[in-house]
């Protein structure tokens, strides 16, 4: 990895790329103050194949696990306000969190010697910034074994 610059797509594999590009797109067009945030590359994270697969993966069925991805964007689309029109500035800025997120991302491809910033390693980094975030919700859905509860941040 050769780039300092923050986010820059010459240091993404294009998976990472094509999520990050959707992500920009999300955040000019949400109702904000051209802020790209966390939760813009989250809802387009959740469009990524390889997120499907670990989440089928925990969940053990294709279709809790549709409907946790469902249920998740449209809480991060309220969250967002997304409006249909683009906000009339060019310029975004990344808040704290996605800078905060860059560098985990960054630092957890070097140590798996990774000569680009995955998917994966991003989905990690969030997980690692989500795990002293407070918890706000919680998630129910039925198993096979019955109603389960998970919390959620």
């Amino acid at each position: 990895m050769i780039s300092t610059e923050i986010w820059s797509k010459e240091i993404m594999d294009e998976n990472l790329v094509e999520a990050y590009e959707k992500a920009e797109h999300l955040a000019r067009q949400a109702h904000c103050t051209g802020e790209f945030t966390v939760n813009h590359m989250m809802l387009s994270l959740l469009d990524q194949p390889i997120l499907h697969k670990i989440i089928h993966r925990f969940t053990g069925g294709e279709t809790l696990c549709e409907k946790l991805i469902r249920s998740w964007k449209t809480s991060i689309q309220r969250d967002l306000n997304v409006r249909l029109t683009a906000i009339e500035s060019t310029e975004l800025f990344f808040d704290d969190y996605m800078v905060s997120l860059f560098s985990i991302s960054k630092n957890i491809a070097s140590e798996n010697q990774s000569e680009n910033i995955q998917v994966i390693h991003v989905i990690l980094g969030i997980l690692n910034l989500a795990k002293d975030a407070p918890i706000i919700g919680r998630v129910d859905y039925r198993s096979r074994a019955g109603t389960r509860s998970e919390y959620t941040t």
